[in-house]
């Protein structure tokens, strides 16, 4: 028997949901922290074209061009890199900065 019989359609699309949810969200954490790195190096000058990079929206006070700058980026390397290429990338974007971060505690 299939997995997809013995859970049932509705338990299926409720994990597929669910499943969507998530993905969107991590994605939306590592957008977030991808641009305030940028906007932070961008900050102390450390970061190419930083006196654009650095400004805020004055109405949400967020980094909108390092957003756009991150997103940009993104884009391009789903578009440009084979699916395992793009994975490993994930991969490896996902475990180092938690080996990193136990590295320095």
């Amino acid at each position: 028997m299939r997995k997809r019989e013995q859970l049932g359609p509705a338990r299926e699309r409720t994990l597929l949901i669910a499943i969507t949810v998530a993905f969107f969200g991590a994605g939306m954490v590592v957008l977030t922290a991808c641009s305030r790195i940028v906007f932070v190096m961008s900050r102390d000058a450390r970061f190419p074209a930083h006196r654009l990079m650095r400004r805020v929206s004055p109405r949400t006070h967020t980094p909108v061009p390092a957003t756009v700058l991150i997103f940009g980026v993104g884009i391009v390397l789903m578009v440009a890199l084979p699916g395992a290429a793009l994975l490993q990338l994930i991969t490896a974007s996902t475990i180092l900065p938690a080996i990193i971060y136990g590295a320095a505690d």
